[in-house]
């Protein structure tokens, strides 16, 4: 039984940037106009329109997002609903630092912290939390019947009789994912609401628990979202739930990524070497190989097509993996 606890590999990320390489996300596929999504909107603009459309996000709306990466959703976000405040909240100082450079002069709000540990002592009005619950620890193993229950162990011991947990004898627990919603509810103002998005240990492919994810430099954990859903109604949420295909209205359209086909990897770092620097987001077929046709070196363009389409699949097989969250107080 151990904690597996992301927050020291963040701590010392030296190039946000960087990290894309090796951990991509469907909100940065996604993170620009595209031929997948409804309407072709950007991950973060389809997140406000939804929630304005179904009247969950008021006018003048303070927002915080954690664990907000780049910032693209942020960006997308601001544009579309226009929200009073937007404040982001991370543990890594290069993020925080990267991302005070890129919204300097707006109406972000910048936060350096846990947002686990962090006494924030305001409330808001929407909270955000995209693809970042597996960063989130997640205790390996967990035996709540061990003699050894003390610290982190005794409190994920308090959820499981809490919110009546039922689990195996011995499980991975999503301790962190359960935490940020006990935060979440002390920080959320009245009427307000959570969005979270994530990997979901029960949706196409998952086991039922949370398994581990091998990304470079550390390891993450898929979600028990239906545990979630529990622990957010013990808490007085509303919860609506699905998949992210149904969230984003994906089509059913063959993709293609540097980051989803390893065949396509001696391209990408060829790419890099030449100081070019790749799409790092879902194309169609057509589109991946329009944009990259110059860098494409060979005899038969049509049987590499051919190739290509015969190894890539739909992007709903991956937004088909993960599921989202609506909470409102």
């Amino acid at each position: 039984m151990f904690v597996n606890d992301t927050s020291e590999y963040y701590e010392e990320v030296k190039d946000p940037e960087e990290g894309m390489d090796d951990e991509i996300t469907v909100s940065h596929m996604l993170r620009l106009r595209n031929s997948f999504t409804r309407y072709g909107l950007p991950f973060g603009s389809i997140l406000a329109r939804n929630l304005m459309e179904r009247g969950l996000l008021k006018e003048g709306a303070r927002v915080l997002e954690v664990g907000p990466g780049l910032g693209d959703l942020a960006e997308q976000f601001f544009e579309e609903a226009s929200p009073k405040e937007y404040v982001f909240i991370d543990i890594s100082p290069k993020i925080i630092g990267y991302l005070r450079k890129r919204f300097s002069g707006k109406a972000y709000g910048f936060i350096l912290g846990n947002f686990l540990e962090t006494d924030l002592k305001r409330k808001f009005d929407l909270i955000i939390c995209n693809e970042v619950l597996s960063d989130l620890p997640t205790i390996v193993n967990f035996s709540p019947r061990s003699a050894e229950i003390k610290g982190v162990y005794r409190d994920a011991l308090r959820m499981v009789k809490k919110y009546g947990l039922k689990g195996r004898e011995v499980f991975n627990f999503n301790y962190g994912a359960m935490r940020f919603l006990e935060v979440s509810s002390k920080i959320l103002e009245k009427n307000g609401v959570v969005f979270i998005s994530e990997q979901d240990s029960e949706c196409r492919g998952g086991s039922g628990w949370p398994e581990r994810i091998r990304v470079s430099g550390h390891n993450e954990y898929t979600i028990k979202m239906s545990w979630l859903r529990q622990v957010a109604k013990k808490l007085m949420f509303s919860v609506e739930s699905g998949t992210l295909t149904e969230f984003l209205g994906v089509r059913k359209v063959k993709f293609v990524s540097f980051f989803t086909q390893p065949e396509l990897r001696n391209l990408y770092e060829s790419l890099k070497r030449k100081e070019v620097l790749p799409e790092q987001r879902a194309l169609t077929l057509e589109e991946f190989f329009r944009i990259n046709r110059e860098f494409i070196n060979v005899s038969d363009p049509k049987k590499y097509m051919e190739f290509l389409e015969k190894n890539c699949a739909p992007l709903t097989d991956i937004t088909d993996k993960f599921s989202y969250l609506v909470l409102k107080k």
